[in-house]
C-alpha cells in the first residue's frame, strides 16, 4: 500500500472529497482545495504549507500561528486541529495548502545514518519554505504524473532529497548539522586548505 492510501485511511472529516495527491512508499503529498475541520492524529510525520491565510492551528492543544507559504512540521501521534475556516474561502476552488506526509521509518533511517540517532522530533516551529524545496516537490509531482521509464527510482531519489531538505530546514532535536572539517594531514597543509 502506498503512503497516500495509508494517510487517507487516517484522515477524519474529509467530507467525501479526496484531494489531489501523489507519492511513493515513503512520501505522500496532498493538495486539498478544502480544509479538514476536525481533530486528526497521524502515525507519520506531517508537514503543512498554507497557500492562504490561516487564523490559527493547534498541535496538542497548543496554538500555533502559521503564515501563508511557511512550513510547519508535526510529529507522529500529535493531535492536530484546525478550527472552522472553509467558510472564509467559499468563493475559491484554489489549492488551500500542501500537506506532506513521511513514513517514520524513512526519517529514522536517514537520521540514524546521519547522526547515529533515530528518535527525530520537530519542535512545531514554523520555517521558511525555500524555492529549492518547492522545486523538488514540483519535480516529484511531475515524475509521478508522467511515469516514464525509471520513474520509481527517480521518485525514491526525490523523496530522499525532499526528506533531507525538510530535516535541514526545520528546527528539530538532531545535532547541529554544521560540522568542522577534519583533517589527518599536517597543520601547515590544513592551514593552506582553509
Amino acid at each position: 500500500m502506498g503512503m497516500c492510501q495509508r494517510v487517507l485511511e487516517e484522515v477524519q472529516g474529509l467530507q467525501n472529497t479526496i484531494p489531489e495527491s501523489f507519492g511513493n512508499s515513503d512520501l505522500a503529498v496532498f493538495k486539498p482545495r478544502i480544509f479538514v475541520e476536525s481533530e486528526n492524529q497521524f502515525e507519520c510525520y506531517h508537514f503543512v504549507v498554507p497557500r492562504v491565510e490561516i487564523p490559527c492551528f493547534y498541535a496538542d492543544k497548543k496554538e500555533i500561528s502559521i503564515r501563508k507559504n511557511s512550513l510547519l512540521a508535526t510529529n507522529p501521534g500529535q493531535k492536530l486541529l484546525l478550527p472552522p475556516i472553509n467558510n472564509m474561502y467559499t468563493n475559491s476552488n484554489d489549492i488551500k495548502f500542501l500537506c506532506l506526509f513521511i513514513a517514520p521509518s524513512k526519517l529514522k533511517e536517514i537520521t540514524k545514518e546521519a547522526f547515529n540517532k533515530s528518535e527525530l522530533f520537530f519542535y512545531n516551529d514554523t520555517a521558511y519554505l525555500s524555492n529549492k524545496l518547492l522545486t523538488l516537490i514540483s519535480n516529484f509531482e511531475t515524475e509521478f504524473l508522467n511515469r516514464q521509464f525509471g520513474y520509481q527510482f527517480v521518485l525514491d531519489s526525490l523523496s530522499m532529497e525532499i526528506t533531507i531538505g525538510l530535516v535541514r530546514s526545520i528546527r528539530n532535536n538532531m545535532p547541529d548539522m554544521l560540522e568542522e572539517r577534519r583533517y589527518t594531514a599536517k597543520k601547515e597543509i590544513n592551514t593552506a586548505i582553509d
